[in-house]
């Protein structure tokens, strides 16, 4: 038998053995434990006691004032998701343009190589020098030629004095 649990015939004097008055009649509650078989019941039980709800739980009431706060703030988040797509759109917009512009600048500075090649190129100066200079190249391979040491100093002691 529970501690919760009282018959009627339960009395403060079977227990104790003294001639006390009666404990007053409690309802029969075997089943307060969950697993001794029964449900349990929402009812509170306080010190033996069954005790009923005195207050239905009432559903409080949601103000204008926090209803216009909540849609205020959900136009605010919306409004700066807005703008965030926006500035990321204008950014990749302006991503496209520079990568388009920097591969122009690339294609530019190859055709410029190309034509530092084609204008450096030997048969280029070689057929300028021949048409616009007057120069040609010559049939015989050079020649080298001995120069008498003694004689180089002669010359250069000779220039010097006059």
């Amino acid at each position: 038998m529970s501690f919760f649990s009282r018959h009627k015939s339960d009395t403060l004097e079977a227990k104790t053995g003294t001639g006390a008055a009666p404990l007053p009649d409690l309802p029969s509650r075997p089943d307060i434990y969950p697993g001794t078989g029964g449900s349990w019941s929402p009812d509170l039980v306080v010190s033996g006691f069954s005790q009923q709800r005195s207050k239905r739980i009432t559903r409080r009431k949601v103000s204008p004032f926090t209803v216009v706060l909540i849609l205020l703030g959900a136009a605010v988040a919306i409004v700066l998701y807005i703008s965030n797509i926006i500035a990321v759109t204008q950014l990749m917009n302006e991503v496209n343009s520079l990568e388009i512009q920097h591969r122009r600048i690339l294609m530019e500075q190859e055709i410029l190589k190309a034509q530092i090649n084609k204008m450096a190129s030997l048969e280029r100066i070689q057929e300028l020098a021949e048409k616009d200079l007057g120069l040609k190249t010559p049939q015989e391979p050079p020649v080298w030629l001995n120069v008498d040491q003694a004689r180089a100093k002669e010359i250069e002691e000779a220039s010097k004095r006059h």
